[in-house]
């Protein structure tokens, strides 16, 4: 009997992750459309891919191979790695984010079809704290927490809005 011979996609992890991935989501698009006869099945399914450089990498370089990958796939959408925002506002009000952002500058060269999603942390990360050292984190109602987080926001749409599908705010505790 012929062995049939490994194509590139069997032989990658990243494309086989994706591959599985989709999969599942368009499984539980299908399942959960079936579930109530008053959903409507979407015209187009829309296809998300994470873009993690190699050990969190970030250089133009690199930030073009994962972007030109999930360009091959057809992304509609690619979900960038969390920013945790003690890292992004070092002082209050003052960000690291500018449009000389690596991935910025590469969306901003290139003319891929899809937009980023942003992953935001909020003022913890599973059991890490991720806010600034200045933020005493009392509940998320605090007036004080979100008038700081929504500047948060604010500063990364200034800069990356126009490349931006949807943010992910993660509430994690």
């Amino acid at each position: 009997m012929p062995t049939r011979s490994a194509n590139r996609y069997s032989q990658s992890p990243f494309w086989t992750t994706m591959i599985r991935s989709l999969a599942v989501s368009l499984l539980l698009l299908s399942v959960s459309a079936g579930m109530d006869e008053n959903v409507e099945a979407p015209s187009k399914v829309r296809i998300g891919v994470g873009a993690v450089p190699r050990n969190y990498q970030s250089d133009e370089a690199e930030w073009l191979r994962v972007f030109k990958k999930a360009d091959e796939l057809g992304a509609d959408v690619v979900q960038l790695p969390a920013d945790f925002w003690n890292e992004v506002e070092p002082q209050p009000g003052k960000f690291l984010w500018s449009k000389k952002t690596d991935w910025y500058q590469v969306l901003r060269k290139h003319n891929f079809g899809f937009r980023v999603s942003q992953d935001l942390a909020g003022p913890f990360f599973h059991e890490e704290i991720k806010a600034p050292k200045d933020i005493t984190f009392k509940s998320f109602t605090d007036d004080v927490f979100l008038k700081r987080y929504k500047g948060l926001v604010d500063a990364y749409l200034d800069n990356f809005g126009d490349v931006t599908d949807y943010l992910l705010i993660h509430a994690e505790g």
